[in-house]
């Protein structure tokens, strides 16, 4: 039997004030190493609306639903996701930036996924480029802090067969232009084009590249080869024309007779066998076949003049028949034809491909750009291909070697030799075409993927390079006046319109552009996207920025990075590994620099934007801490952003979570020395509440079984019960 005392002591301990404050956050004491100087780190924590196509629900319906609903998540950042590139209208706009003011918030902005860069294709590289202008717009009319794309969206060009919805492309070089751009002016990538390429795109493309005047040129090429065939062939051509010449004259007695007075005339017959042949006496005429030798024959001045007639005649014919007319003729034996065929085609080859190089690096242009059968492939070839022969004007390409080069070095890496390589000398192809070629044949298919991973990554980084730079300058150049006109027509008080003005100018003023790692969709693509490593993306935006500082744009500094733990995972690979592996790596040792957001979720390559549990804190916080390491909110102000799912609670307590994180990075402790308390969710103040419920329950299983009244609600008092205290009361205290 219990006591009363016992009880009363049991009371004690139940007492709610206590259990509540015994469970209170303990002031962090940290021991852990510090690394480097302390200093306060510009961090900051948000959340993202979501997009309607995802989750579909009503409160992500428009952008201005969209916010209001974020607003509730207690983050300082919200970033608002695009479902299409111009979702942000200036009216609506104004009604962000002014709720964002009211409650101390920063918008950033997520722009459209309809960007698709990195792929060689004119319309496609068109279409990307609008749709970033529009995101861009709308970025600024709603006030973002960052605006932030994925570097590419689209796979290895070989897992794919088109770009959107064209049968034909038309080939696109990195900064949107007719992919002949790069060839003018530039008589070493036309020269490997136009003579040296495996692809023989000097058959493929002779006849879009030079046009009409290709059939003109080769028509004459041909028909003067021909008449040097037949001058250089004169001596086989006579020992023919003999043959005919000699059966000819002696069914002709005219000629014979002709010929019979030119021998008389020379005194090698007498005028009787001469008149023998005029009256057709066979035994002269028998005579006169002894004496016309075949070098006779050649002597005689109508056998010449016979000749040089057939030769002139044979000349005028078109060069087809006078193929023709040799191949009868056997000048050259039973395969006459085929020889003279082979030396043509040399010839043709030749012709066309000077005629190819020239109109390549004097003009760049093609006389028909549309329906030249090129494929994606073929593009990505070429431009591969003027980044190795002309790495002296792109550091991109000696920077993704040296990122490479282990794996590189393996497949025998030797820099272009114009002296050495190609087909037109040695028969022998370059370094990296030959590696195309064979690649396949590797037994290390890890190797395989990596040079694969190197050739596209250093292609769609141009890509990208010229999507920013481009933007850029229509940001600087064009975007100002369209926000002013825009104003102008839109704003409904004339005397805001100034006001108005220089908030959007000062908005775009402000406005950085993150690139972010992008997703795999689909499983069987993972880690077969054409730019998708942070230390891929991370030496573009350095290459972006350098380009931009030295072309004098004063956005060259908010070119920024975006690394998204999720995206990693879904590609393949562990994100922790991937940090850690640039952060070893001197090329890329201090990326976390110029990191403007993280989109910290929880690792799951299932990419469900789960919200982070207690379970999943403690990997959430090793990744921030490999980014700390990097440089994370040293230099810039960063956003440690979680990405909602469509989760019936997608945000939980993740909001919470890395602000824990944030407070846990400022004051430097290491992942091995988390406290007990970070890992406890909900609040402890919450788990005081459930604690006290649980041991109100504490004698339930001996209900019946004490000598004393049993309350069902609690232990009380009887001056409580006399002063009206019920029970029931008590009861809702819980849920306060």
């Amino acid at each position: 039997m219990f006591s009363m005392g016992f009880l009363e002591n049991l009371k004690e301990k139940l007492d709610l004030r206590k259990i509540q404050k015994s469970l209170e956050k303990p002031k962090l004491k940290s021991k852990s190493k510090i690394i480097g100087p302390q200093e306060e780190l510009k961090l900051k924590v948000g959340a993202t609306s979501g997009i309607y196509s995802a989750a579909r629900s009503p409160e992500l319906a428009d952008i201005i639903s969209k916010l209001s609903y974020t607003l509730t998540r207690g983050a300082t950042c919200l970033e608002l996701a695009s479902d299409v590139p111009h979702e942000v209208n200036y009216t609506q706009g104004k009604e962000l930036r002014h709720i964002s003011k009211k409650q101390g918030v920063d918008i950033t902005f997520h722009g459209a996924l309809s960007v698709q860069m990195g792929i060689p294709e004119l319309i496609e590289w068109s279409s990307a480029q609008e749709h970033m202008q529009k995101s861009i717009k709308s970025a600024v009319h709603a006030g973002a802090k960052y605006i932030d794309f994925h570097s590419c969206l689209r796979e290895w060009l070989e897992l794919f067969t088109y770009a959107g919805s064209r049968l034909h492309i038309i080939m696109s070089d990195w900064d949107g232009n007719f992919i002949g751009e790069i060839f003018k002016n530039n008589p070493k990538l036309s020269k490997w084009f136009s003579y040296d390429s495996r692809y023989r795109f000097w058959s493929a493309f002779g006849g879009v590249i030079v046009g009409p005047e290709l059939n003109l040129q080769l028509e004459t090429a041909m028909d003067n080869k021909m008449n040097n065939i037949i001058e250089e062939s004169e001596g086989a051509i006579k020992d023919r024309f003999l043959i005919r010449f000699r059966n000819s004259i002696f069914r002709d007695i005219g000629s014979l007779v002709q010929i019979s007075r030119e021998l008389l005339d020379e005194g090698i017959i007498d005028r009787g066998l001469f008149n023998g042949i005029v009256s057709g006496d066979p035994d002269s005429i028998q005579r006169i076949r002894e004496i016309l030798t075949n070098e006779k024959i050649k002597s005689l001045s109508l056998f010449k003049d016979e000749f040089n007639d057939h030769m002139n005649e044979l000349k005028r014919l078109p060069y087809h028949s006078k193929i023709g007319e040799l191949t009868r003729m056997a000048v050259f034996g039973p395969d006459t034809d085929k020889e003279i065929r082979q030396r043509i085609e040399k010839e043709r080859e030749r012709t066309i491909k000077e005629l190819v190089e020239d109109k390549l690096h004097k003009t760049g242009d093609w006389f028909e750009k549309e329906r030249t059968g090129a494929t994606l492939e073929m593009a990505y070839y070429i431009l591969a291909h003027e980044l190795y022969i002309n790495k002296y004007k792109y550091p991109i390409w000696d920077q993704m070697v040296k990122l490479y080069w282990n794996e590189l070095n393996r497949l025998g890496y030797k820099e272009y030799d114009a002296s050495i390589e190609g087909l037109s000398n040695n028969k022998r192809l370059n370094w990296l075409e030959k590696t195309i070629i064979t690649i396949e044949e590797q037994e290390d298919k890890e190797l395989v993927k990596t040079f694969k991973e190197f050739y596209y990554g250093v292609v769609a980084i141009k890509f990208l390079q010229g999507h920013i730079e481009r933007l850029v300058k229509w940001m600087e150049e064009d975007l100002p006046d369209i926000l002013k006109e825009e104003v102008k027509l839109t704003e409904p008080s004339p005397n805001r319109v100034e006001e108005q003005r220089d908030e959007l100018i000062q908005s775009l003023k402000q406005l950085a552009i993150a690139i972010e790692n992008p997703d795999a969709r689909d499983p069987s693509q993972g880690g077969r996207f054409l730019l998708w490593r942070p230390k891929q993306i991370y030496l573009a935006i350095r290459n972006i920025r350098s380009s931009l500082k030295e072309k004098k744009r004063s956005h060259w500094d908010k070119v920024l990075m975006l690394i998204d733990f999720e995206h990693l995972a879904t590609q393949g690979v562990d994100p922790l590994e991937e940090l850690k592996e640039m952060v070893s790596n001197k090329l890329t040792k201090n990326y976390a620099e110029i990191v403007k957001a993280v989109h910290a979720g929880v690792p799951t390559p299932l990419h469900s934007h789960k919200p982070i549990g207690a379970e999943d804190r403690e990997i959430v916080y090793r990744l921030l801490w490999e980014l700390k390491k990097a440089g994370l909110g040293r230099k810039i102000e960063t956003y440690l952003i979680f990405e909602r799912g469509g989760f019936k609670d997608p945000f939980k307590g993740s909001v919470k979570a890395l602000k824990d994180m944030k407070k846990l990075l400022e004051e430097n402790v290491e992942p091995s020395k988390l406290p007990g308390w970070f890992f406890e969710i909900p609040h402890p103040k919450y788990q005081a509440r459930q604690r006290a419920i649980i041991f109100e329950h504490t004698f339930d299983p001996i209900k019946g079984l004490l000598k004393f009244p049993e309350e069902e609600y609690t232990l009380l008092g009887s001056a409580a019960l006399k002063a009206g205290k019920r029970p029931e009361e008590w009861k809702k205290e819980e849920l306060r």
